[in-house]
């Protein structure tokens, strides 16, 4: 047999069976391709990310379209800003800014020391601030109730005090600017109306103030007359000693006037109530009838657009 015949029958082994893998080899392993489960995965969680970071975007641009450009697609007015997001070229924009007056704050006088002085006196009594706005003869006002013990009634004098502002935000005191009426119009005012007999001398005393110029704290109506401590208050203001008087807490339904009671969403617009007693002591006066008011009045100077609220007093004394 020759050397050609051995090396056919008998062919060379492989010499991966007859030696183990290389330092080489293991590196061979290490650069090569990723299995492709692992290729499937990482994509599926790019995917996810990207498709995640799409829907923020979208909702983002719902959002500041609901917020920005449907109101001027539809013609909607602009939405009022409080004063503390207005810009500075906002700000000095008439209009704008919402009016806020400062002013001294006042005191009811002592209504029972009024009886039986004449104007003059009276307004030497009352001091600085009050002024004759008003006189009306008594056949303008109507004639006296027929009752013989009963003072004749001659004239009505109306006194006026206005607060004296201190500052003035947003608005303005001069004549000529835009915002005078709007401004003037928060400036709160006393009156008293003062009845004179025949003698020209005071025999009935009417105060109406708001309550604002009092400097009474904001409350809701029913909270601030839970109890007789208002009432209490104002009666010991004006100088009246009560006796006969039984504190009832006002009525809802009663103490409540709507602009429109029939419809499904009535809205208020004033809250009142009436308590009424003797005077103690002798002479005039001898009764007192105290009114609340609330009156909720549409506000242009309110950031918020809500109603303003007018709170008075009125103090009759006969």
């Amino acid at each position: 047999m020759t050397t050609d015949d051995r090396q056919q029958n008998n062919p060379p082994q492989s010499t991966s069976d007859n030696q183990s893998d290389g330092p080489g080899d293991e590196a061979q392993k290490a650069s090569s391709p990723a299995p492709a489960s692992a290729i499937a995965r990482r994509s599926r969680n790019t995917t996810i990310v990207i498709g995640a970071l799409v829907l923020v975007v979208a909702l983002l641009l719902v959002w500041f379209a609901s917020q920005y450009l449907l109101p001027v697609i539809n013609g909607a007015p602009d939405r009022l800003q409080p004063l503390t997001e207005l810009s500075d070229d906002e700000a000095k924009e008439p209009g704008k800014v919402p009016i806020q007056v400062h002013y001294e704050t006042s005191d009811i006088p002592d209504l029972i020391q009024l009886f039986g002085k004449t104007t003059e006196q009276a307004l030497a009594y009352l001091g600085p601030g009050w002024v004759v706005t008003k006189s009306t003869d008594a056949d303008q006002v109507g004639p006296e109730a027929d009752e013989p013990e009963s003072p004749v009634l001659l004239r009505v004098i109306t006194l006026t005090y206005t607060a004296n502002v201190t500052s003035v935000e947003g608005g303005s005191l001069d004549e000529t600017d835009s915002r005078y009426a709007e401004t003037v119009a928060l400036i709160p005012q006393a009156n008293i109306y003062l009845s004179l007999n025949s003698e020209g001398r005071v025999f009935e005393v009417y105060y109406t103030g708001d309550l604002d110029l009092l400097g009474i704290d904001q409350q809701e109506f029913f909270t601030m007359l839970s109890n007789d401590s208002f009432l209490r208050l104002m009666l010991y203001k004006a100088g009246i000693d009560s006796r006969d008087f039984t504190y009832a807490s006002p009525d809802y339904n009663s103490s409540t006037t709507y602009d429109n009671p029939g419809s499904a969403n009535p809205k208020v617009t004033k809250q009142s109530a009436i308590y009424s007693g003797r005077v103690a002591g002798d002479g005039a006066p001898t009764a007192w009838v105290i009114t609340v008011t609330y009156e909720f009045i549409p506000s242009v100077s309110s950031p918020s657009g809500s109603d303003a609220t007018r709170r008075t007093v009125h103090i009759s004394l006969s």
